[in-house]
């Protein structure tokens, strides 16, 4: 198995992951980042990152200490250039409740003093989980779990990467000793402030609502006993569909049949190049685009479709276009 970069986005069941990781690959073979002046930091990243910044130098340690797992409150962009984007990982959860959670951390943790109210105006605390996934879309990432649903993911990643880590419970509110939570729950908040928050955390709300597509589609698949194709659809027009897609072991590019309102039109390879996603280290060297021109312009009442022919399964992403009103 290949080295995993595992995005850790505050308060939503990262620790709980790194731990099970540490107790299936041992502590040895975990590297984290938590930032220069933590003490978490493993040496060696402290070393080729925050001292002597070489991040290629460390990727090429990783790989040569056989290390399974980089994980640490960073943006997935600072390690996507040294990872293939089928080995990052992550987790989102419901944004209102992980800022809830975020703010019972830092009271309890941090020393944070200011009430509720202050914490969800702060920009740092705000679309957190947008900012670290970064530019890399959701659709491309090799695992992308649930907080809400932590061990059907556990199941999802240990398929996928021929794992065996335990499901296990840490760092939740309920488990922390001599400290009532403000918040329990977003059923613990008035609508007003909920709305507030959910407004303010658009991005995340946008983000999140994708994220759990992605996982029913995923676990549909993953139930059939199917193989699963990362990709999506975008650039549906009047005259032209088009989207990219590649499966686990990428050197066979993926067939997809193009479906206009319930009948296959077409078949494509998903074999053409896309310059614009290299920097996201995405697989085949970015050439798994595909596209297909109609043979008339179709109207927004018309459906399309983009199919794995293997699977059936339909990739995520537009399906009509978009009113010209």
């Amino acid at each position: 198995m290949k080295s995993i970069f595992f995005v850790h986005v505050p308060k939503t069941a990262g620790t709980s992951f790194r731990t099970a990781a540490e107790k299936y690959f041992g502590a040895k073979y975990i590297y984290s980042d938590y930032g220069g002046h933590s003490g978490v930091t493993s040496e060696d990243v402290q070393k080729l990152v925050y001292q002597e910044p070489d991040i290629y130098k460390l990727h090429n340690r990783i790989r040569r200490k056989k290390i399974k797992l980089l994980t640490g409150h960073v943006r997935v962009d600072k390690y996507n250039p040294v990872f293939s984007c089928l080995s990052i990982t992550s987790f989102m959860r419901h944004p209102v409740e992980q800022v809830i959670s975020h703010f019972e951390h830092y009271v309890r943790h941090l020393g944070y003093e200011s009430s509720f109210d202050d914490f969800i105006r702060e920009e740092r605390f705000t679309n957190l989980q947008t900012r670290l996934l970064g530019n890399l879309p959701l659709e491309l990432y090799g695992f992308l779990g649930l907080t809400e649903r932590y061990n059907e993911s556990l199941d999802l990643f240990n398929d996928f990467y021929g794992a065996g880590l335990e499901k296990l419970s840490l760092n939740t509110k309920s488990g922390a000793k001599n400290h009532r939570p403000q918040f329990g729950s977003i059923a613990e908040l008035d609508q007003k402030k909920y709305d507030f928050i959910a407004r303010r955390n658009g991005d995340d709300m946008m983000r999140y609502d994708i994220a759990k597509k992605i996982f029913e589609k995923r676990l549909s698949m993953q139930q059939q006993g199917l193989p699963y194709t990362f990709g999506f659809v975008r650039g549906l027009n009047r005259r032209r569909v088009a989207g990219l897609a590649f499966g686990k072991n990428p050197e066979t590019p993926s067939r997809l049949e193009i479906v206009l309102n319930g009948e296959v039109v077409a078949e494509v390879s998903a074999t053409e190049p896309r310059s614009n996603m290299m920097s996201l280290n995405i697989p085949r060297n970015a050439y798994v685009g595909f596209s297909h021109t109609f043979a008339k312009p179709i109207d927004e009442d018309d459906e399309v479709l983009c199919r794995v022919k293997q699977t059936g399964q339909v990739m995520y992403g537009e399906t009509r276009i978009r009113s010209e009103a």
